[in-house]
């Protein structure tokens, strides 16, 4: 994939605009406002660009209290715990310190001709995309980017954060893709990284075509709105992740068992012969997984029904499973088919997805697989 700096607007921040306990906003060269602000010790927030999306809830945590110290001829600083971030105006670039020491910032790989070689911050000239670009040391290793199949380390690839339905594990394509990176930094602290959209995010972690010595984000939304964590472990940039985002309850302990899932089986007889294999051999599993066709109509998939050719009685199909001391899973699909008699009803009821003409949204589904 191809990144062509020159059709980006570099973006600088001519002047500030107002200053709070919460942080500062400021103008900008490409006539959006940048707000800074903290959302508790070691985590900021960096946002440009307009404010007409809806609010996708997200961000659970609300902003809180940081010293500001505003900058003349030096950064301006902002200060939450033992974190501090460094702002610089024209251009636009910022350092994240912890405990005193830098362990993050804004590329520095630059260009034979003296500018850097992606845009710090940048906008696209004609079209919603927005970029930014963070340097990166010699052997600092990148996690996170959610459920992709290359190796942990994401340093040298170029990953694409939209969630699709995937054919399988030797594509880039997966459904849990997540826009948050971490690193443990390179003995100074750890750092982390999210892009707050629920739009598509290209991610160029020391990506070669683009920069070995940075990591780039391409951003497909209205505004670019980024969150950075400091801590002194990756545990630490973890748990700052999960209290913005939001944490889970606590699971089962069977639920951090293995789950044994196929694509798939044809008839519930089939998945009690598998489950019976299983404790034959002794394989320690906790949960059988019926995907959508294995439960459902293959041609209308989705309505809470269970496909009556195969599972004329399924309590009893399901016992039979059960019976080998495994709990089962089974998918639900967002959908309900245009032949299920639940359609009309739902979509009367506006219940179901609607296009701009408030008629319900038809997804052409594959029936053949």
């Amino acid at each position: 994939m191809h990144l062509d700096p020159s059709a980006y607007l570099r973006i600088e921040a001519h002047q500030s605009i107002e200053t709070s306990s919460f942080g500062a906003s400021f103008a900008t060269s490409s006539g959006d406002i940048l707000e800074v602000s903290s959302f508790g010790d070691g985590v900021f927030r960096l946002r440009i660009g307009p404010r007409t999306l809806p609010d996708y809830g997200i961000v659970q945590q609300p902003a809180e209290r940081c010293a500001v110290t505003q900058g003349t001829t030096e950064p301006w600083q902002f200060v939450a715990g033992d974190a501090m971030l460094e702002l610089e105006r024209e251009p636009l670039r910022f350092r994240l310190l912890w405990k005193g020491q830098p362990i993050f910032g804004s590329i520095t790989d630059q260009h034979f001709r003296g500018f850097v070689r992606l845009p710090t911050f940048g906008r696209l000239r004609q079209g919603g995309l927005w970029t930014a670009a963070f340097a990166l040391r010699s052997a600092e290793h990148v996690y996170g980017l959610g459920e992709k199949f290359g190796s942990l380390d994401k340093r040298g690839q170029l990953i694409h954060s939209q969630v699709e339905d995937a054919p399988g594990v030797n594509t880039g394509l997966s459904y849990k893709n997540t826009p948050f990176a971490w690193s443990d930094g390179t003995g100074k602290g750890a750092w982390g990284t999210f892009i707050h959209t629920p739009g598509m995010v290209t991610h160029g972690v020391g990506h070669p075509d683009w920069s070995h010595r940075s990591y780039a984000v391409l951003v497909e939304d209205e505004a670019l709105d980024l969150f950075l964590f400091a801590a002194d472990t990756p545990a630490g940039i973890i748990d700052r992740y999960t209290k913005l985002t939001g944490r889970a309850p606590r699971v089962p302990r069977w639920s951090l068992g293995l789950w044994v899932s196929r694509a798939y089986y044809k008839t519930p007889e089939e998945a009690a012969e598998v489950a019976a294999r299983l404790r034959e051999r002794k394989v320690p599993a906790d949960v059988i997984t019926l995907d959508g066709r294995a439960a459902w109509k293959v041609e209308t998939r989705f309505d809470f029904t269970w496909d009556p050719d195969r599972f004329p009685d399924p309590p009893a199909a399901l016992a039979r499973i059960k019976a080998h001391d495994f709990r089962i899973c089974v998918w639900e699909y967002p959908y309900v088919s245009i032949h299920s008699p639940l359609f009309d009803e739902l979509a009367g009821r506006g219940l179901l997805l609607a296009d701009e003409a408030v008629e319900a949204y038809v997804f052409g589904w594959d029936t053949t697989s």
